[in-house]
């Protein structure tokens, strides 16, 4: 049977903690604890095990400032973790474990030790930190919320340790900002978004799946123009919610899925509904994409002769190159009218950025542009196509 943790325990909960109460009632030691109507107190010093579920009802509540270890499911149908307090709750079953209930639990400090599964039925929030000890969070169609900003990194992910489906991250009002969604499916497939100016603060979802996306045949069978015999098995799902930014970068690794053809020839292809299929600026076998301008689903792989259709792959020419305090480029006017020029190092950074209208001739000189010695990569993109050139910068 379940045991209840009702008002009139309360002020005992707050005087000796869980533990103490756990000893009291031996026999509740593998059954559910339930919190109807109590705001239960943990105090910084308390480690309270709960063997069973946790479930919190009514206007029940958690003040957590210690540590909770939890066996089973933890069951929010009440107030949740209340009052902000930085504790920390441990999912270290033994089988599959959910987090759920009808209310979204706000965790401060949410640590991951269940080598099996942790599952979700509900969205969750943290305050704080995710830490991965062992095993994976299967969100499911919820997510996973990272709802401070700037967010917290999430901790101990690798190949056996990450979220399983959808990852959402704030972002604030910044020049730059950047986090590493520790994300996969049936692997370890991160994703790092860069993001570039931005003035509206808001957040974006991530997740990635195994396979081609099936909008790899809209509208029409073998749209996205990637070889399937010439590509990396897996795609990438973003989406932004109130953000305004002026762009992003994006670095995918798909280190840990199968891929097939030559890396070195990997283009980056997004999908949006109103653009359809487009290629990106993209470096370092197709794991990098440059100023990337909104959500979609992307892909990776060779491209076949005609699935370019929003632009052809152009080269900009740089000389001297290599060269000491300056470049010319030509050939802009290739690109169109408006031009957006980025520099970006050997990391996929962007280093320099700047939007050129009506000019097919430019000279960049390093010490304006604060640029040091390096090899890097001049990106070109505008409306009649997209290219890049490798840049090197000597020392004096």
């Amino acid at each position: 049977m379940d045991v209840f943790i009702s008002y009139n325990c309360v002020m005992l909960l707050r005087a000796v903690t869980c533990i103490f109460f756990f000893a009291l009632f031996p026999s509740a030691m593998a059954q559910t604890i339930r919190t109807d109507g109590a705001q239960v107190n943990i105090s910084p010093t308390a480690t309270v095990v709960v063997p069973g579920s946790l479930n919190i009802q009514a206007s029940g509540g958690v003040l957590n400032s210690g540590v909770v270890y939890l066996k089973g499911d933890w069951i929010n149908n009440g107030s949740g973790l209340v009052g902000s307090l930085p504790g920390t709750v441990d999912l270290n079953g033994v089988q599959s474990q959910f987090i759920g209930g009808s209310n979204i639990t706000d965790f401060a400090f949410l640590r991951i030790s269940n080598p099996i599964s942790v599952n979700l039925s509900n969205n969750i929030n943290l305050n704080q930190t995710l830490i991965f000890s062992s095993g994976k969070i299967n969100t499911g169609p919820y997510e996973v919320r990272m709802i401070s900003a700037p967010a917290n990194p999430i901790l101990g992910a690798d190949v056996n340790k990450y979220v399983n489906g959808n990852l959402r991250v704030a972002y604030n009002t910044s020049g730059s900002s950047t986090y590493k969604y520790e994300i996969g499916s049936n692997v370890y497939a991160p994703l790092d978004l860069t993001f570039n100016s931005v003035t509206v603060a808001g957040s974006m979802v991530a997740s990635t799946a195994n396979g081609a996306s099936s909008l790899e045949n809209f509208p029409t069978a073998g749209a996205s123009g990637i070889i399937s015999t010439s590509r990396v098995n897996r795609h990438w799902s973003v989406s932004q919610s109130g953000m305004v930014f002026s762009s992003y970068d994006a670095v995918f690794d798909y280190s840990n899925s199968p891929f097939t053809g030559t890396p070195g020839n990997y283009q980056v292809r997004r999908y949006t509904p109103q653009t359809g299929w487009q290629t990106e600026v993209s470096v370092s076998n197709g794991t990098n994409a440059l100023g990337v301008t909104g959500d979609g689903v992307f892909v990776i792989g060779e491209l076949t002769n005609t699935s370019i259709t929003e632009g052809q792959s152009i080269t900009p020419m740089l000389a001297p190159n290599p060269s000491v305090s300056y470049v010319n480029v030509s050939g802009l006017s290739a690109f169109g009218n408006d031009v957006r020029l980025a520099i970006v190092d050997l990391l996929g950074r962007e280093v320099w950025l700047s939007f050129i209208q009506n000019t097919d001739t430019l000279q960049l000189s390093f010490k304006e542009m604060h640029m040091k010695p390096g090899i890097y990569f001049l990106v070109a993109k505008g409306n009649y196509g997209l290219g890049a050139a490798r840049l090197i910068i000597q020392n004096d």
